[in-house]
């Protein structure tokens, strides 16, 4: 039988509750005190898409919809004589799919109107107020989280045993050092070098078929980038490439505070194909298990781009052959390991003051703490080669920061959020975890590391300096124990 065309197509209001279906039947009222749009033909519905994507507006951040235009966007079919094409109705249904998974990502949960304290709000409630409903909300929301928190703890293409580390045993082998010769070395640890051996290299055997002989265009962009490495890296950030595989490089980043990622040590292992830089390199990170980002799997896979579905030249790490290896690190450490990853992606909406949101955000940042602090463990039981002086380093360094930190966290800081962020806002479980996680730590730091002892103790029993106690008004009781 055949198909018969639409008359006219017509724009509907997207505030309404218009159900599950997009393509139904719909009659519709005027938008915004204009008129609605009528569309005449498939071009008409083209242009009409174009228009659409055309509203995609690059930022500092993300890609996101212009607010203000999206009530014109919302594309139902229908003609007067109740015949609907079903082709055309598949183009429409399609499209506005995409416009609703930028709007409403389908990983949160819906909002119940009838519950006060989890709608969206015109402005927050005070401290005290929000950190109470905060407790609630996790008690209540955890089973949800829990199922969330597996859709995006997802293992990834490679074998998950390639980067699982042994658990802290014995002790290090550098932690018989004394202060003196580790404090050295670690201060003299170049930002960039050349080294031999690559047989820990998660890409020691190439990932792509390819073909094995360089080309000079090859070679030649990679010296650049080796250049470009050696004066331009920043302070934060460590890369050792290989004599004998020029197609392979490692970096770690070191964790910035204030994050849920603060001071610990994050390994990268690149691959650069024969096609780079016009091509992305194919990355991977020392997971050890723990999927710590949306961008970053457990099996060690870094997702370019934080979406697939809506890839965007803004929402890719790689966004273009133009991209330097300096400039790909510098993304990583800020727009992946930040104060708030579950919200800072690329293709993520400003939703407005939500509740929800930034409960499940609280959460979300609460869970990647507790795996940032185990992989520092794994990390300290097995350095990767050629970072062993720099990995004891850094810890004996970092020890009291990181343990102090830990004491704030116990004592109800609310992990991310940015500097300055001194609201007491923790789930109890959350205390627990990182209480159980200090006395792990301390045994690492011990025996892998060899800190001082009595610095040690200082670390677990000293004052917590005023800028990292949680402001008093906000300060929820509660129990704390194993």
């Amino acid at each position: 039988m055949a198909k018969r065309n639409p008359k006219r197509m017509k724009i509907l209001d997207p505030s309404r509750n218009q159900g599950s279906s997009f393509g139904s039947r719909r009659r519709s009222a005027r938008l915004n005190n204009t008129p609605p749009t009528f569309l005449d033909s498939e071009k008409g519905l083209s242009e009409k898409r174009k228009s659409v994507f055309k509203n995609l507006e690059p930022g500092p951040v993300a890609a996101t919809f212009k607010s203000k235009q999206l009530n014109s966007h919302m594309i139902v079919l229908y003609d007067d004589d109740d015949g609907m094409d079903e082709n055309l109705d598949a183009e429409v249904d399609k499209l506005c799919k995409v416009i609703m998974d930028y709007i409403f990502p389908a990983a949160w949960p819906p909002i119940n109107d009838d519950n006060k304290l989890y709608t969206i709000q015109k402005s927050p409630p005070d401290a005290q107020v929000n950190c109470s409903r905060f407790l609630a909300f996790s008690k209540q929301y955890k089973p949800k989280f829990d199922k969330f928190m597996e859709r995006y703890s997802r293992v990834g293409k490679y074998p998950k045993k390639d980067v699982l580390l042994n658990k802290p045993d014995g002790t290090g082998p550098l932690s018989s050092h004394d202060d003196e010769s580790v404090l050295k070395a670690y201060k003299e640890f170049k930002r960039f070098d050349v080294v031999e051996d690559h047989s820990d290299h998660l890409f020691s055997i190439p990932p792509i078929q390819q073909a094995s002989e360089t080309t000079s265009w090859w070679a030649d962009r990679v010296q650049d980038t080796w250049k470009d490495l050696k004066e331009n890296l920043p302070e934060t950030i460590f890369v050792r490439a290989y004599e004998g595989r020029m197609d392979l490089l490692r970096a770690v980043i070191i964790g910035r505070k204030e994050t849920p990622y603060q001071d610990g040590l994050f390994f990268f292992d690149m691959f650069l194909p024969r096609s780079y830089p016009l091509q992305a390199p194919v990355v991977r990170y020392h997971s050890g298990g723990f999927g710590i980002n949306p961008y970053l799997f457990e099996c060690g896979e870094v997702s370019l781009t934080a979406s697939r579905k809506h890839y965007s030249h803004f929402s890719s790490l790689w966004p273009s052959w133009e991209t330097t290896m300096v400039g790909f690190l510098v993304s990583l450490k800020d727009r992946v390991l930040n104060a708030d990853p579950l919200f800072h992606q690329p293709v993520s909406l400003k939703f407005g003051p939500s509740v929800v949101a930034e409960y499940f955000s609280l959460l979300y940042n609460e869970d990647i703490l507790i795996k940032s602090l185990k992989t520092m463990m794994l990390i300290m039981n097995k350095p990767p080669k050629h970072f062993e002086a720099f990995v004891v380093g850094h810890f004996r360094s970092h020890m009291t920061d990181i343990l102090v930190a830990c004491r704030a966290y116990k004592n109800g800081l609310q992990v991310g959020g940015g500097v300055g962020k001194k609201v007491s806002c923790c789930s109890i479980e959350f205390r627990n975890n990182v209480d159980l996680c200090i006395w792990q730590l301390a045994c690492c730091f011990d025996g892998k590391v060899g800190v001082n002892k009595a610095d040690l103790l200082l670390a677990l029993t000293g004052p917590i300096p005023s800028e990292m106690q949680p402001n008093s008004s906000t300060q929820v009781t509660g129990s704390i124990g194993l």
